[in-house]
This record gives C-alpha cells, structure tokens and sequence, in this order.
C-alpha cells in the first residue's frame, strides 16, 4: 500500500511538472517597442533571408517565447531575438496575422504607413517579398497587417502574385544523340542548361515541396522568384545530364519516379533506350534531388480502352500500390505526380488515404494559395518551347 501511494504521489509531481513546463513555455501576447532598426528574416531551407524591419519608437504586437520574438510577417510569425534593444509588456490584444490568399511581390524596398493619408512610416519590407494584401480596392495604396498593426503600401511599388511555377521535365538528350525520343518528353541538353542558366543568373531560388506545401499552408513566408523544379518518370537521363546541371548551379529538384521500373543498380547510359534510374542513383544523388511517388505499377494504359488506370482501378487498389511504392523505395511518399497527370475523386481520394500531401497534374498553370492541394498544376517543358516561352513560364507575368 505505501509503494502504491509513493507512486501514485510521484506520478501526480510528474504530470503538475508537465503541466507547468507547458504553461511556463506558452507564449505570451505582448506589445513591443524596439530602440533600434531590427531586422524581421525569414527562413527558407535554412537560409535566413532578410525580408523586412522593425522601426524605433512604433508599438508593435506579437507573441513572446523564451528569448524569442513571435512576430506576425504576412500569413506566418517569424522569430526575432530578444534583446536589450527590444522592451515588451504584456497585451490583451493578439498579433493579427493575414492568412490572406491576396499576395502581392515588392519590386523595391517599400516603406509601411500607418495611414494612407498621414504617411507616418511603421515598417519597411525588403524587395522581392511575397506579401499578403488584406485589401486592394484603393487605387493607389495596399492595406496590410504588419506586427501586428495595420498598414498603407503604394501599390506602385508591388506587383501582383501570380503564382509559383512549378516545372515539369521528363527525359533530356543531346540532339546529336537523340535518334529515337524527338517528341515533346524530351527537351534538348543545350535548351536544358540554357534555362537553368537563366534561373541561376535571374536570382531564381529552387525550393523543395516540403517548403511549398509549408506555403500554402501558411506556414512559410517566401520571397519572390522561386520556382519548383519537378522530373516525371524516374529516368536514367535525369541523373546523367540533368544531375550534374543542378549541383553546378546549387539547385534542389524532385523527381517522381514509377517504383516497379526502378532497377537495383541502373544499366550504363545508353540514348538509343528509354532507361529507368537505380536505387544506387537514388542514394547518391540526394545533395540534388528528393525522390516521391509517380504510383509503383500504374502508370499503365488499359489495353483495350487505352484509359489510364488510375481512371477505373478502385480506390483499395490504388491505395495499395502507393503503399506498395513506399515499402518497395524505403520512403515515406508525401507527393504523387499522377500518371499523364490524370485522376478523378476516387484516385484523389485513395492517395489522401495514403498519406500524400500535395498531388500535381500536368494541367498547365502556376501553383497559387487555396489551390487545391490534390489537384496542383504545373508548367510542361518540352523540346517545342522556344527560350522566349521558357521565361514566359517562369516570370511573374
């Protein structure tokens, strides 16, 4: 009984410890002054980006942590360092976020206002920021919440967001080579590198989808040109031109491979065959490329109706092949390519079931916030787009 009643008492110590530790670590709601012009950085891929400041003498309003300053940038709060530079007292009043579908891009370092006629300046956001617009209808000036207080922008000095593209390649040859693949899959390595040289000297950002996923969630702010780059099919062709393009440019891309054609180890390169990649490439090639789901066994054609399979299998079947796809790569998939870039409600459906996050087609279009996240567009490149039309694709236009 008394070893009963000693436990009993130091389980109750332990959960009114836990109790305690998660209160002491809740944030608080603050205003807040700073003494001197803070940088407000966001984080993307480990990279700090420094994306707007703080200015003296202005209250601001957002959460304290720790040491931390939670403060609200756009659709998510962004962490700030507290110091001795930063006074903070406790407020009633929560930090408003935007969580706003209206984003706009700064083309120059823009200053904040308080008011669209006093022009008292609040804030400052860098140039080439996504930003959330919470309303348009002036037609001169942006209304926006920034720390936590609402602001006046020129619109002049931003234009509207019109999306993030989303790139799709599949196979890449050089044209001296390329005897059995001239149709619209396969883009030239010249034309290749030539756009990647374009991104690179652009000041265009390559960003994994775990980072658009973070986006259109509103949890990730982003700057303005970024851009996904995505290869269908899982092709040797990827790893032996594509590959070394990409790390010479410091890019990250996504290839959605198809699980039953993978081999152990993949064949010498030969141009004259259509060629799948290994899990040997998979494993040393992850400095560059994250791998996901394009279905283990159903990128396949009904022989007789030649309608894709993922238009009639039932929904158990297809969630059995994207589980089949995951135990048969060792990874987890969160994204699925859709072969052809078909699908309808119940592939939708059975790959939620599965555990995708975000599913691309191959309709063409950007990828905007409140898309739905099942049924992603995509810019298709093939050897038929001129360079003209490549930056057409990418640019903000």
């Amino acid at each position: 009984m008394g070893k009963m009643k000693y436990i009993i008492t130091v389980g109750l110590f332990v959960l009114l410890g836990l109790i305690f530790t998660e209160k002491a670590s809740a944030a608080e709601n603050v205003s807040f002054q700073v003494q001197k012009k803070t940088d407000i950085s966001i984080n993307i891929a480990g990279e700090e980006i420094k994306a707007g400041i703080l200015l003296p003498n202005v209250e601001y309003f957002g959460d304290k942590k720790e040491n931390q300053l939670l403060v609200p940038f756009s659709n998510v709060y962004e962490s700030v360092s507290l110091d001795d530079s930063i006074i903070t007292k406790e407020s009633n009043d929560p930090a408003e976020l935007s969580k706003s579908k209206e984003m706009i891009i700064t083309k120059r370092q823009i200053v904040v206002f308080d008011d669209d006629k006093s022009q008292h300046p609040i804030g400052i956001i860098n140039r080439n920021i996504r930003y959330a617009a919470v309303s348009s209808d002036n037609p001169n000036w942006l209304k926006i919440y920034f720390s936590g207080k609402t602001g006046y922008i020129l619109k002049k000095f931003t234009e509207e967001d019109h999306g993030i593209p989303v790139l799709m390649y599949h196979h890449i040859l050089k044209n001296s080579e390329n005897v059995n693949f001239q149709n619209n899959m396969t883009v030239s390595y010249d034309s290749f590198n030539e756009q990647m040289d374009y991104l690179k000297n652009g000041g265009f950002r390559t960003i994994d989808l775990d980072v658009l996923e973070n986006y259109l969630k509103f949890h990730q702010n982003l700057t303005g040109r970024v851009v996904v780059l995505t290869f269908d099919d899982g092709l040797l062709s990827t790893i032996h031109y594509a590959y070394p393009i990409l790390k010479e440019n410091h890019f990250r891309a996504t290839d959605f491979v198809i699980g039953s054609r993978l081999y152990q180890h993949s064949l010498p390169f030969n141009s004259d065959s259509l060629q799948y990649m290994g899990f040997n490439d998979i494993r040393s090639n992850k400095d560059v490329f994250s791998y996901e789901s394009h279905t283990f066994a159903m990128h396949l054609r009904d022989r007789d109706t030649f309608e894709p399979y993922l238009q009639y299998k039932s929904g158990e079947d297809i969630v059995e092949d994207l589980k089949k796809w995951n135990q048969f790569t060792g990874i987890h998939a969160r994204y699925l390519a859709y072969p052809w870039g078909q699908t309808n409600k119940t592939a939708e459906k059975a790959a939620s079931e599965a555990g995708i996050h975000m599913a691309f087609t191959t309709e063409t279009g950007n990828v905007n916030i409140g898309d739905p996240l099942l049924l992603l567009k995509r810019q298709g490149i093939s050897r038929y787009h001129s360079m003209a039309a490549f930056i057409e694709k990418v640019e903000n236009e």
